[in-house]
């Protein structure tokens, strides 16, 4: 495989990951809802899947406590992405036809990827169930179950030997621990 079928490779599975952060996001928007927002606005939004990536972090945002400095990576990890999905050959450094513009390309993904990670990991943090969680409708259920399915289904053989619940209580507790994330009360 050459330099450039390689990074090519990279962009399509970056792209991949990234589709899954977004539904991971809205699921995890879902989850969250209130009583009054899984019979409104937000949760018809959600499932009909017309959210920008930067109008669910702005939800998410007003759903949890982060440090001042952890909204930097939200706001680097949107402003990369829409650099990825919409303007990526624009980008003076992107060129796939040197071995050179193929490493800064890989640069740019393993980033974008290692924030979409974080971030993740801080959504996995936020699901701590509360008592005022709102009870879900079946279509909000079935709805969060098949993006967590999907997820599930189409991850890496090596990905899915952390899916365990002991994992996710790992990961839920460093992140806690590492960026005291909270869910805010309804």
């Amino acid at each position: 495989m050459t330099e450039r079928d390689a990074t090519l490779r990279m962009v399509g599975e970056t792209m991949l990951a990234l589709q899954k952060v977004e539904q991971f996001l809205a699921a995890v928007l879902m989850y969250m809802a209130t009583p009054a927002e899984t019979n409104g606005k937000l949760a018809k939004a959600l499932l009909r899947d017309k959210n920008t990536l930067g109008q669910l972090l702005d939800h998410f945002g007003k759903r949890t406590e982060l440090p001042p400095d952890f909204a930097s990576v939200f706001e680097t990890l949107l402003q990369d992405r829409n650099v990825f999905i919409h303007n990526l050959f624009m980008q003076p450094w992107f060129d796939l036809n040197t071995p050179e513009g193929c490493v800064r390309l890989e640069d740019f993904m393993c980033t974008l990827r290692s924030r979409a990670l974080i971030a993740v990991k801080v959504m996995v943090a936020s699901l701590r169930p509360k008592e005022t969680d709102a009870p879900r409708s079946s279509e909000t259920q079935s709805y969060i179950d098949s993006v967590f399915q999907r997820i599930d289904e189409t991850a890496h053989t090596e990905v899915k030997a952390h899916l365990s619940d002991q994992y996710i209580d790992k990961v839920r507790e460093d992140t806690i621990a590492s960026f005291s994330v909270k869910r805010r009360e309804a």
